[in-house]
């Protein structure tokens, strides 16, 4: 590590503290944190939610890290406390760039620096996945430094947030079989957590509950506030898609340009259709 990046990380970690009082005198949740935070290094990954991700993670981990963040929150209000905290900014959409940050994330490991990764590289903003699919760079830079993935789920609910940290995780040799087995132990932190509140009733939960949902996350967002459908649209493209898996948006895409007749009516069959509200990008939520 060069001089300067030596004195930058001396400094980041001197005014953490400040940057975590600075995140509680602002945060809009009560939060509640389950399980061990670990004191060693380690590789941080955690669920993508909303724009309060980041500071929920500068108050519950505890200790100074580094996140790996996308830089078109270079200029935002978001962009700069996440410069206060230390990050390493990545153009999602180049690949070259995508190597030199994960250079940038193991060369930070290596050191003996905790760092952050949201594996999903969106929000998630579907209503029914717990995890959407997962980038397996975690798997890989744990694989490749031998420091351990340590999962943890945020549950925004009823002006709460609540944080499980799971235990620590070594993945094994194949990468694909590694990011599933992170992907179902973060799922099960979801679980955990939403047996905690009381259960509900499908009857009960009001009609265009989910969209309000989508649009309250998008008003505290400064690049998704002015057009949220066309920024999760827009961010739904850098999404992961794993091999030989369709979509539900693809695998009836037919229906948007089907000129009924005899031959094809039976693909009319409301068992067969499809609205778009729970697309897997979520942004379909928002036409309805």
């Amino acid at each position: 590590m060069s001089v300067k990046k030596k004195i930058a990380d001396v400094l980041l970690k001197t005014i953490h503290y400040h940057v975590r009082f600075a995140v509680f005198l602002t945060r809009r949740q009560k939060l509640r944190v389950e399980g061990k935070v670990p004191k060693g290094k380690c590789i941080f990954v955690a669920n993508h939610f909303c724009y309060d991700d980041l500071p929920t993670a500068i108050s519950a981990l505890e200790r100074h890290f580094y996140v790996l963040a996308s830089d078109v929150d270079r200029h935002t209000l978001s962009g700069v406390l996440m410069r206060f905290n230390g990050l390493v900014w990545v153009d999602r959409t180049d690949r070259e760039d995508r190597r030199r940050a994960a250079e940038e994330m193991k060369e930070h490991i290596r050191l003996g620096h905790r760092v952050l990764l949201y594996p999903e590289g969106l929000w998630n903003v579907t209503p029914h996945l717990p995890m959407l699919p997962m980038f397996n760079g975690a798997v890989r830079f744990s694989q490749e430094t031998g420091v351990p993935i340590v999962p943890a789920y945020s549950l925004f609910r009823d002006g709460e947030c609540r944080v499980r940290i799971g235990e620590a995780f070594r993945p094994g040799e194949n990468a694909a079989d590694a990011t599933l087995e992170l992907r179902d132990r973060m799922a099960t932190l979801y679980y955990d957590l939403l047996e905690q509140f009381p259960a509900e009733r499908r009857a009960d939960i009001p009609e265009g509950y989910w969209r309000e949902n989508v649009l309250e996350r998008c008003r505290v967002y400064a690049l998704a506030k002015k057009d949220p459908a066309a920024y999760l649209a827009d961010e739904a493209r850098i999404m992961f898609r794993p091999k030989d898996v369709v979509s539900p948006e693809e695998a009836f895409a037919h229906l948007r340009t089907l000129r009924p007749n005899p031959n094809n009516a039976f693909l009319l069959n409301p068992r067969l259709s499809y609205d778009g509200s729970v697309g897997t990008t979520g942004a379909a939520v928002l036409k309805y």
